[in-house]
């Protein structure tokens, strides 16, 4: 397992990882036994073996640690092909990596909104990076019944360096400040902050 993509600032932490090919010849339950090891094993690494992995009632994924009053960062988990991303902010951890594939063309009418249909370009890259803002401002709230299409909006020009989005749920509105990197085929976009 090659680490390819690391960010640490003061509010989070990045690591991303290429794992090996032979993972896809796996069958699903195994590879799915792979990847929570894997995970497992990089977040005991980062935390010195003091923290593991709950998942919430709504599959959100937490850091917890047995008999500790003190609040741990928030986490955010990706994985696309034998990608693997992860991200640990101190408050919005929304984190998503994508291949960029041609499926994208077909269901961009499920996940864009008509007003950003006119906006957001036509190409494959553009709309890998509107798909993966979106997952990762969905994981940052970790809700259920939240539309990609109709709760969340891409606000920004998609080749700003920081990209504005904003989502919709229970009769309330957040905006986030969003970050979009290439890395070779793949799009990783994660939430930077909460705009206030």
């Amino acid at each position: 397992m090659q680490e390819i993509y690391s960010e640490n600032t003061p509010e989070y932490q990045i690591k991303v990882w290429q794992c090996p090919d032979e993972w896809d010849t796996l069958k699903p339950i195994e590879k799915q036994s792979q990847q929570k090891e894997f995970i497992t094993k990089k977040i005991k690494t980062i935390f010195s073996g003091t923290v593991f992995i709950s998942y919430n009632s709504n599959g959100k994924p937490e850091l917890s640690q047995k008999e500790s009053t003190i609040s741990l960062p928030n986490i955010s988990i990706s994985h696309s092909h034998n990608y693997y991303a992860i991200i640990i902010h101190k408050k919005y951890a929304g984190i998503d990596i994508e291949k960029q594939r041609e499926q994208l063309h077909k269901i961009k009418n499920r996940f864009l909104h008509p007003e950003e249909l006119q906006v957001i370009g036509a190409s494959l890259s553009d709309l890998c990076k509107a798909w993966t803002i979106k997952e990762a401002v969905y994981k940052t709230i970790g809700k259920e019944n939240i539309s990609l299409k109709d709760n969340i909006r891409i606000l920004s020009n998609l080749n700003h360096s920081f990209i504005q989005a904003k989502i919709m749920f229970e009769n309330q509105e957040k905006y986030f400040q969003l970050k979009s990197i290439p890395i070779n085929d793949f799009i990783l976009s994660h939430v930077v902050k909460e705009i206030k």
